[in-house]
């Protein structure tokens, strides 16, 4: 929210009851925030007994709503659990665990850092090879959904952002930039997407 607050835009949540038809006929763009595991079940794997928060109603709900998205051309940025929720609409997997990657008692410290790919719009937007950043996470982007393409990587492989080359303004990061926000590194993530329909 302070995200959005503080690029002098309006914030408006979202109750699973609203369906998401309506939701993205009003919205200029969607956030799919941090959150909870995401039930293996929609890329044809059993639950792993790390897994932590897993909610039913949310992943259902945001996953329709990020198909929605997706087909409607809608701009979306997903962070953390939504560039999981992301790569999962569009039929992608997850690692259900991985080692070394939630720090959640430092969420507003950088980490590690993470490598970009030029020719990506996230390297567009930062202007930048390399970027530090958080890590809260226990999960991992697997396979890439068709529509998606990798443009960044963390030194040990894990894939820390997801973009839709094809669409307006599809992008997903594995990091939070929103407690980065003193950053303006990290805010430029959130003024990219705001612009999109300032244009």
């Amino acid at each position: 929210m302070d995200a959005v607050t503080s690029n002098d835009e309006i914030p408006f949540l979202i109750s699973y009851e609203t369906p998401a038809e309506k939701i993205l006929a009003a919205a200029d763009g969607i956030i799919l925030t941090g959150g909870g595991d995401i039930d293996p079940g929609y890329f044809g794997e059993a639950l792993d007994p790390r897994a932590d928060l897993v909610l039913p109603i949310r992943d259902a709900y945001e996953i329709e709503l990020c198909r929605k998205a997706y087909a409607l051309d809608k701009p979306v940025l997903a962070v953390c659990r939504g560039v999981q929720v992301l790569n999962v609409a569009l039929g992608g997997s997850l690692f259900q665990h991985i080692d070394n990657h939630s720090f959640p008692e430092i969420r507003d410290r950088i980490i590690h850092d993470v490598r970009i790919f030029k020719d990506t719009r996230l390297f567009a937007a930062l202007g930048v090879e390399t970027a530090g950043v958080n890590s809260i996470h226990h999960q991992a982007v697997n396979r890439v959904a068709d529509g998606l393409r990798v443009s960044a990587l963390s030194p040990d492989g894990v894939i820390e952002a997801l973009e839709a080359p094809d669409k307006t303004f599809i992008l997903g990061v594995q990091w939070h930039p929103e407690a980065l926000l003193a950053s303006a590194l990290h805010n430029t993530i959130f003024k990219e997407f705001f612009a999109i329909w300032k244009q």
